[in-house]
């Protein structure tokens, strides 16, 4: 009996570890989410455009 005692005991502790561990990356995850920035006037440039299908083939092709 003290054994499974013993044994709960350190499963509680390394719960309580990774959740901890959980509980910071989400924090992280969240923080950076915040301070990430969205520019929606960006101008995309390309010289070609190529859009393949399932295959590999393509389908679609603009080239300048």
């Amino acid at each position: 009996m003290e054994f499974q005692i013993i044994g709960l005991q350190k499963q509680v502790k390394r719960l309580q570890i990774w959740t901890g561990l959980l509980a910071v990356a989400i924090l992280v995850l969240v923080a950076s989410a915040f301070n990430a920035t969205e520019d929606h006037n960006q101008v995309l440039r390309v010289r070609g455009l190529i859009i393949e299908d399932d295959q590999g083939r393509e389908r679609i092709l603009m080239v300048h």
